[in-house]
């Protein structure tokens, strides 16, 4: 709980130090399914939050920061942190395309067996952004991830292991510390 509450403050933080030049600060939740031939008989699911940090010093390409983590779930806990690149399709108008990529470092506990899986990952998220103000919007999508295996327990490997596909859709709101236009 302290590495998260950290993590929320440090991005809070730089969010307001780029807040001049296309920063956009978004919450909201996800709901999110885990597959894997290799290590599940049956598919994990979580409800995520999530808090991300965009910045945007164009109006068609982006970086950020994003955090998740699980809040409710029958068979797992979840927590990732991903580093987003992408682009903003339609991006200076009031309905907008986000799409990122992602690297992502990850933990993921099957609470069943009682096992942590981790380490990093890839993914996409691509989704939609309404304006409903000049700073504030509704973003909602669709969101993938790869998530090779390369630590089980407390055993790190050089390889992987096996791997997660993590699939998921989102739902959050934005605010824009610059207005749209």
């Amino acid at each position: 709980m302290k590495q998260w509450l950290t993590l929320i403050i440090l991005t809070v933080c730089i969010s307001i130090t780029n807040a001049q030049k296309g920063g956009i600060l978004n919450a909201g939740a996800s709901l999110n399914s885990f597959s894997s031939d290799e290590f599940l008989s049956e598919n994990l699911s979580t409800t995520n939050v999530f808090l991300s940090y965009e910045w945007v010093p164009a109006k068609s390409i982006g970086f950020g920061l994003e955090l998740q983590k699980s809040i409710v779930s029958n068979n797992a806990e979840y927590f990732d942190i991903r580093l987003k690149i992408g682009g903003i399709i339609n991006g200076k108008h009031r309905l907008q395309f986000p799409v990122y990529g992602s690297i992502n470092f990850y933990n993921l506990k099957d609470l069943d067996a009682d096992i942590k899986y981790g380490k990093y990952g890839y993914g996409i998220k691509a989704g939609i952004r309404f304006y409903i103000t000049d700073h504030l919007s509704l973003n909602g999508g669709a969101e993938y991830s790869y998530l090779p295996t390369t630590k089980i327990g407390d055993d790190e490997f050089d390889e992987a292991q096996g791997s997660f596909n993590q699939q998921g859709f989102y739902v959050g709101l934005g605010y824009h510390f610059s207005s749209k236009k």
